[in-house]
């Protein structure tokens, strides 16, 4: 029986690769298995390193973000609004690579979270994805240690000032998590995309309200003015 699915699945990828080959999503040459780009464009990928956010006069956050939000990574990510999941499972290879070449240390790896509705509606939290793409390489636990109890409209389309009170108290500790604690933990925060980084900076001074000992943020894109 064993032999028998597995003979089936082999036919399936046979079909599949023929009617949908995999190419790369850049420079569209077709690649010899299911990535997202060729060995040539992962070459030139613009990546944009680690810098510092200051989140008070006391509270600082390391934002580490793979490369600039734009033509193909933007498309990727734009995706999700769509329902598309294997663009962000795609991404997640590439942020995977990427940590291997950072020296980031933490306790955990906490998703930031999707609002109950549009997760719902989604079917998917495209920040728990990446962060199950990254866990293995970093060898650390998954804890979904916040809550969203807001649901906010997106941020691009909302002046600063707006922005501030579109994020103002939408995050909480998870309930479930009691004997969980953030205490004097090292924290890696995950998400897709950093735009203002208003959202970001708000799950991270939640988690320092907590008890974190410190708070980095991985990304797959930033916003670059």
């Amino acid at each position: 029986m064993i032999k028998y699915v597995n003979f089936l699945e082999r036919i399936l990828a046979i079909i599949t690769k023929v009617l949908s080959p995999p190419y790369c999503v850049w420079c569209e040459n077709l690649l010899p298995n299911y990535t997202v780009l060729c060995s040539v464009c992962r070459e030139r990928v613009p990546v944009i390193g680690s810098c510092q956010v200051f989140l008070s006069s006391t509270r600082s956050m390391a934002v580490h973000a793979y490369t600039a939000y734009q033509e193909p990574f933007d498309r990727l990510i734009q995706a999700k609004l769509n329902g598309q999941q294997t663009p962000i499972f795609q991404l997640g290879t590439l942020i995977a690579e990427y940590v291997k070449k950072l020296s980031l240390e933490c306790d955990m790896i906490v998703p930031v979270p999707l609002h109950w509705q549009r997760n719902m509606w989604r079917g998917f939290n495209q920040a728990e994805i990446l962060a199950q793409s990254i866990a293995p390489v970093v060898g650390k636990p998954i804890i979904t240690a916040l809550v969203r109890h807001k649901k906010t409209q997106f941020q691009s389309a909302l002046s600063a000032t707006q922005r501030k009170e579109n994020v103002t108290h939408i995050f909480s500790l998870n309930k479930r998590l009691r004997n969980c604690s953030l205490r004097n933990k090292r924290i890696l925060l995950i998400d897709d995309l950093y735009t203002t980084g208003v959202t970001a900076q708000t799950a991270a001074l939640e988690l320092y309200k907590h008890g974190a000992q410190s708070v980095e943020l991985l990304v797959v894109c930033k916003v670059v003015n």
